[in-house]
């Protein structure tokens, strides 16, 4: 695809959105003409007429890429350090082979915009292998405990029995579908592994959680344990495995079914981000306070849900993430769809003296998807993210999955990268104007992306 950009030098009254001289527009050449950035066809011979001057003409990415040229390489990069990445990749199936996890090094300075770049270390999940010989199925969500350069991975499909289907596990919360694995050697991970631990059995109670994550100042694992419709949480994180109970067992009768869990270890506070279930509960945020001693049913000190915060919009209630960036007080959520929320909770206290406090509040919407008039809203979703704090980067694994309505949402997946895409935004807390459709600064593919998509769960270290 051919792009031009170009600045405008007078006033153009038929196009007032663009006519304001300086103003940088672009759009893709078609034929002979220039589709604009609103659906009008331009004749390349209608520049002088509108007194439009041409300022590049050259195969720049757009919607999608950010205004870098086809490249692998970027200069958006912020800091010196050295970004590792993390993609995991597939979609609820547990017979399609497009379950994998990718390693890509330099990820700060990737940007293959239209392109593809290959991944550093490539491993086909269903070639890793517990000790027990039980192999995993579909990496929904890992952690990277960089002081033991070691991976957690959650596998929804991990089964020994093959009278239980594990896709039943929505409807029947005593399946026992899913496990924890343990890769060492993350920093080089590449081909079929063995896990150094796994934590698989009828006493976890593991119903295929789809969120996890590592306390490591407290030495806890939390699991969001979807379809079992509560949180699990194993002390001695470093060293648990087998088929071990969970240390305690967090439920709340409004929970939902929780998809994904942050905890901020500083303040020892847990999100939680749910989905709609079968009881009716609506998607949400929960926020719990002392974190790493609660069990049993425990009501949030905190929920953010309603009509205000768009957490239900779409055609899609699956909140999917949650990432909280402590000295901010800023809470991005991703959910289903086109949009990545952003709550500022500087405000909020988090200590209510009546337990569970709504916040119904406004968020800061970043949408993902590509069309300038939105129509193409319903086929995009962001399946994962990662926020950087250091450099005020957030990662977001655009899943392009056609099809959507506004009641049923898209699929299946759409095999290839592009279009699946991560997409990569700088500055996105202290730029305020990046808000509703922005093109992200840089865009990452790879090349083996007909094999493993959509993108889902993301990583990122640095070093």
């Amino acid at each position: 695809m051919i792009f031009a950009c170009w600045t405008t030098s007078a006033n153009n009254s038929s196009y007032p959105d663009y006519s304001r001289s300086g103003k940088l527009i672009c759009g893709e050449f078609i034929g002979s003409g220039l589709e604009y950035p609103k659906g009008v066809s331009i004749s390349t011979r209608q520049f002088n007429r509108w007194g439009l001057g041409l300022l590049v003409l050259t195969a720049v990415c757009f919607h999608g890429c950010g205004l870098f040229t086809s490249s692998t390489s970027s200069t958006s990069s912020t800091s010196s350090s050295t970004e590792r990445l993390y993609l995991g990749t597939g979609e609820y199936s547990p017979i399609t082979h497009w379950h994998g996890i990718l390693r890509f090094e330099n990820a700060q300075s990737l940007n293959t915009c239209g392109t593809s770049v290959s991944p550093n270390g490539t491993v086909d999940v269903w070639t890793v292998v517990g000790q027990d010989g039980v192999s995993l199925n579909f990496i929904h969500s890992f952690f990277v405990d960089e002081s033991l350069d070691e991976i957690y991975v959650s596998s929804l499909f991990t089964s020994t029995d093959p009278s239980i289907n594990c896709q039943d596990g929505p409807s029947n919360p005593s399946i026992n579908c899913g496990s924890i694995g343990v890769i060492r050697s993350a920093s080089s991970i590449d081909g079929s592994q063995i896990l150094s631990r796994h934590i698989f059995g009828s006493a976890t109670k593991i119903n295929q959680a789809h969120g996890i994550w590592i306390d490591a100042v407290r030495n806890i694992l939390y699991a969001a344990n979807t379809f079992g419709g509560n949180i699990l949480s194993w002390d001695s994180a470093s060293t648990v495995s087998g088929n071990q109970a969970p240390s305690r067992i967090l439920t709340y009768s409004g929970l939902g079914a929780p998809v994904y869990v942050y905890v901020d270890t500083t303040d020892d506070r847990m999100f939680v981000a749910v989905m709609r279930n079968s009881s009716g509960n609506d998607p949400a945020i929960l926020i719990y306070n002392n974190a790493s001693t609660l069990t049993g049913e425990q009501t949030p000190d905190l929920i953010i849900n309603g009509d205000n915060t768009r957490i239900s919009t779409g055609n899609n209630q699956t909140t999917h993430n949650t990432w909280y960036d402590h000295d901010r007080k800023m809470l991005f959520v991703g959910h289903h769809t086109n949009e990545v929320l952003i709550f500022d909770l500087s405000t909020a206290n988090f200590t209510p003296s009546s337990k569970p406090t709504q916040l119904n509040i406004a968020p800061r919407v970043l949408r993902i998807n590509e069309q300038q008039d939105l129509s193409d809203k319903y086929d995009w979703s962001c399946y994962g993210m990662f926020y950087l704090p250091y450099n005020d980067r957030l990662y977001v694994a655009a899943g392009y999955t056609p099809g959507g309505t506004e009641t049923q949402s898209g699929g299946p997946p759409q095999s290839g990268s592009p279009r699946q895409a991560i997409k990569v935004y700088d500055n996105i807390l202290s730029d305020t104007s990046k808000s509703g459709l922005v093109t992200p600064d840089r865009s990452i593919h790879w090349s083996n992306g007909t094999q493993f998509y959509p993108a889902q769960p993301l990583w990122v270290t640095k070093y």
